[in-house]
């Protein structure tokens, strides 16, 4: 059982509305993660990441507690061929909200310490112990930050294009002439 169970969204699915959160704001977090990389935009821009980074996160939890509740829907309907699809759309699922998680720890780490080597004042007890540590574990945690965050950028677009074929499959679109 999930924390929040939310399989409807006014009548409809939850999930193709709930995706919409990860596929929008993880590369959006990316790129202001990768801007961090400028010292004289860093403060702020870890901030904004750091922000959009936990949205993002929730955003992806609640898209796959909602995938669960409309993989299990489609259970009753759905093809054996269909049933495949979603399956790998699932496993795929996981490595996606893995690294998201993983992406959002990660700045949440460079963030603190960036603060605890450049701003000791606004974290008093934290910073002291994490204003100890040498500088170089700020450029690793930017390191781990933005391969975290290129590997949730890749793997939420795969995720995506997974669950668009699964969606999509056994629907044949005919073109109008002349439109």
């Amino acid at each position: 059982m999930s924390l929040l169970a939310l399989d409807t969204i006014g009548g409809l699915p939850a999930h193709p509305l709930l995706v919409h959160i990860p596929v929008v704001l993880v590369p959006v977090t990316a790129v202001v993660a990768f801007c961090a990389i400028v010292p004289k935009w860093r403060t702020h821009a870890l901030w904004a990441a750091t922000i959009t980074g936990f949205v993002a996160a929730v955003g992806i939890y609640l898209a796959a507690d909602a995938g669960d509740a409309l993989e299990h829907a489609a259970r009753q309907t759905a093809t054996t061929e269909k049933l495949a699809l979603i399956h790998n759309h699932t496993q795929m699922a996981d490595g996606a909200s893995a690294l998201t998680y993983l992406m959002f720890l990660c700045l949440l780490g460079w963030l603190l310490l960036h603060i605890a080597h450049n701003h000791t004042d606004r974290l008093p007890k934290v910073g002291k112990f994490l204003s100890k540590l040498p500088k170089w574990t700020a450029i690793v945690a930017m390191v781990v930050t933005l391969v975290a965050s290129a590997g949730a950028v890749y793997k939420v677009a795969q995720v995506g294009h997974s669950g668009a074929k699964a969606s999509w499959y056994g629907v044949h679109v005919v073109s109008g002439q002349g439109d």
